[in-house]
């Protein structure tokens, strides 16, 4: 964990920095948060941000984000 490794002051710091990119989600943010939004919904999903820390991340950049701009197929 990086918390485990950086010193109080910087840890000060990343409590206000909530995306990798700082105050904005980057291109590292956008990479983790595709990968893991399709999962939210299943159960592994549901643990991930109810009992890590990811929880706040991954609503700030659903926020960001906003929603998918999927195209549906109709049948």
């Amino acid at each position: 964990m990086l918390g485990k490794y950086v010193t109080t002051r910087t840890q000060k710091v990343l409590i206000f920095l909530i995306f990798a990119g700082g105050l904005d989600p980057n291109l590292a943010d956008l990479a983790v948060f595709g990968v893991l939004r399709p999962i939210r919904h299943l159960q592994s999903g549901r643990d991930m941000v109810e009992h890590t820390r990811i929880g706040n991340w991954f609503s700030e950049m659903d926020r960001a984000v906003g929603q998918s701009s999927r195209v549906r197929e109709h049948s």
